[in-house]
């Protein structure tokens, strides 16, 4: 007999109002809203009463101890209302809103760029709208330093991960005040937020009355469904003294210099010699790869082709190399050349053993395979020249031993 009556879009009603969120004007409002729709749906289930009979469990209940039979146990709750808020384009539940700009992922894998509606339009009816102002918010996914915005609007729009963790759990706790049920609320941390942190959170939650709440840490999740364009930049990472930028599906790999060094491999293999050529940046790393068998053409040079450019694509965008070399080294084909150590399997095993011999540090091929025996990765030196020799796992270039 519960029933779970809410709202969503409070984060537009804030704007609406000129109110910060977090604000004492805003609790205010927040509490004002909840309790005409609690004090509504009272009546509404007393009226269902007495036609219908209050609700099984009424005897001994608190409804009975305040003399008040409803048909319902519980009247109103805050949902999360995701898709439905998406579909109305408002805010979810009592939630402030994520970000002025910001991308959603959809499921398909499509990146969405958005803009918040509202502040388009009081930007245009207070006469400080422009283009220009448009890409610059969307660039950095906030208005707080963006000195064309006034600062009464700086504050309203602030996003989620701008408005202090207790600000939000002071809204939550006002709503719980005027909600039977529990209230969905989350509570957006930046990166930089600590264990203790996070134990502050739940520790005041329950302080304040708050029946649960949601913490959420940027970048926790390897995919985010929504993110801004500040907190890709901070995820951007850097290789070789260029940064690499990017999140899942956007990752673009780092532009090479007109002029870099290169190495250049001749390798015997199942389908013929192997010309490989290895550039490599200022630190003899190898980040692009280039190869050739036989005449230019063929279906075997197409191969090599792609598997060149997968490699060199992954190198480019910060794959560690022993992972790489990892993925290459053993693929077997219909047949193989040469003996023990020195035993080719096929073009990528080729190319991946280049890589460990020449750019990884491993120099007795034994080490890489012999027989049964297969290379892995070092725990303590991340060489991928870990073996299994007489019962233990042994580092060819470090001489760490499991044993």
């Amino acid at each position: 007999m519960n029933i779970g009556l809410g709202v969503m879009g409070v984060a537009e009603l804030l704007v609406e109002a000129g109110l910060p969120y977090g604000s004492d004007g805003a609790r205010v409002i927040l509490g004002q809203s909840l309790s005409i729709i609690q004090s509504a749906a009272k009546e509404e289930s007393m009226k269902l009463a007495e036609w219908r009979g209050t609700f099984p469990l009424y005897p001994g209940s608190v409804w009975e101890q305040i003399n008040e039979p409803v048909r319902n146990a519980a009247l109103t709750s805050i949902a999360p209302t995701g898709t439905l808020s998406t579909l109305l384009d408002v805010s979810g539940g009592i939630e402030p809103i994520f970000a002025v700009a910001f991308t959603r992922t959809t499921n398909e894998g499509h990146v969405l760029k958005y803009i918040h509606p509202k502040f388009v339009e009081i930007a245009k009816q207070e006469g400080f709208f422009t283009k220009e102002l448009v890409e610059k918010i969307i660039e950095r996914g906030s208005v707080l330093d963006v000195e064309e915005v006034p600062p009464k609007w700086k504050e309203v729009f602030r996003g989620a991960h701008e408005i202090h963790w207790r600000d939000h759990l002071l809204m939550q706790a006002g709503a719980q005040k005027h909600v039977h049920s529990g209230v969905s609320k989350t509570v957006n941390l930046p990166s930089s937020a600590s264990i203790e942190d996070v134990m502050e959170i739940y520790a005041e939650a329950w302080r304040l009355g708050c029946k649960g709440v949601t913490v959420f840490r940027d970048g926790c999740r390897g995919e985010q469904v929504l993110t801004t364009t500040s907190g890709r930049e901070k995820k951007g990472f850097y290789m070789s003294g260029r940064k690499v930028q990017g999140e899942w599906g956007n990752l673009l790999p780092i532009k090479l210099p007109d002029d870099a060094p290169a190495r250049r491999f001749y390798v015997e293999t199942p389908v013929g010699e192997l010309q490989l050529t290895i550039v490599t940046d200022d630190e003899d790393k190898p980040v692009e790869v280039f190869g050739q068998v036989g005449h230019a053409g063929s279906d075997i040079n197409a191969d090599v082709e792609a598997i060149c450019r997968m490699t060199s694509v992954a190198l480019r965008s910060g794959t560690p190399l022993w992972y790489v070399v990892k993925q290459l080294m053993g693929i077997g084909g219909r047949s193989s050349i040469g003996f023990g150590g020195n035993r080719v399997r096929s073009l990528p095993d080729a190319i991946g053993q280049v890589m460990n011999k020449h750019f990884l540090g491993v120099e007795n091929e034994q080490t890489v395979q012999s027989g049964d025996c297969h290379l892995d990765i070092c725990p303590e030196c991340g060489s991928a020249a870990l073996v299994h020799e007489s019962g233990c796992d042994h580092c060819q270039v470090c001489n760490y031993s499991k044993c």
